[in-house]
């Protein structure tokens, strides 16, 4: 990334952290897992899990990651296939996912691998055996702790699930994370410079812009977000 990009970054708050990612995904006090950029084999990209100080590599590749509260890291790989990592393993589970999101007590969604229509891919939610299709289709998807899903449609828009069906909310993403109390934070769909898009951040009414730029981000349970750029530096909101 160059200067004025990570300069733009830091001013908003996020600081560098040692890596290159593709994607990423936080759970509790700050624990990211990412995709690195580095090819991991037909699956995907490595994945790496943060140490405190830096990102140790671990068994697996993919292409999407998601991490739920109790810090459990959940996979999509290049063929679709989903894992959730149980006892130091990437077990797979059922379905076919282009992307994921997970909550408190593995409240998994993804977006399948067949089409829901103009806004993109259908949408699941783990029922603890396998995943059940839900009315709704996006191309991208991140749950908040308690559980309730945010999705971002193919021609940008956001919706929120509420009382059972997905509410459109101000605003234009590319990629979206949640915290705790719906804390979202999205990449929005204009250039932010050459980190890639616009960041904002939800205010219970719409989302305001905050100085910076990326691709990719994940938000920790406790609002605070990490973010990915296009060069695939990573940046983590202090």
């Amino acid at each position: 990334m160059s200067l004025l990009g990570a300069n733009a970054v830091m001013a908003a708050g996020f600081n560098s952290v040692p890596g290159c990612a593709k994607d990423i995904g936080v759970g509790n006090n700050n624990f990211a897992w990412v995709l690195g950029c580095a090819s991991g084999g037909p699956g995907g990209y490595e994945i790496y899990r943060w140490n405190g100080f830096s990102f140790n590599k671990v068994p697996g590749a993919a292409v999407r990651i998601a991490v739920a509260p109790n810090n459990t890291p959940w996979v999509v790989s290049s063929d679709g296939g989903i894992y959730k990592r149980i006892g130091g393993t990437f077990v797979q589970v059922p379905g076919c996912a282009k992307d994921i999101g997970v909550g408190n007590n593995d409240s998994a969604w993804v977006l399948g691998c067949a089409s829901g229509g103009p806004g993109g891919y259908e949408i699941y939610r783990w029922n603890g055996v396998s995943f059940t299709q839900v009315p709704g289709a996006a191309v991208r998807i991140a749950v908040a702790p308690n559980g309730t899903p945010w999705v971002v449609s193919s021609d940008g828009g956001i919706y929120k699930l509420i009382n059972g069906s997905f509410v459109q909310v101000p605003g234009c993403a590319k990629d979206i994370g949640v915290g705790r109390n719906n804390s979202a934070w999205v990449i929005g769909c204009a250039s932010g410079g050459p980190g890639g898009y616009e960041i904002y951040r939800w205010n219970s009414v719409s989302f305001t812009k905050v100085p910076g730029a990326a691709t990719q981000i994940a938000v920790a349970p406790n609002g605070n977000p990490w973010v990915v750029t296009a060069s695939g530096s990573i940046f983590r909101y202090f």
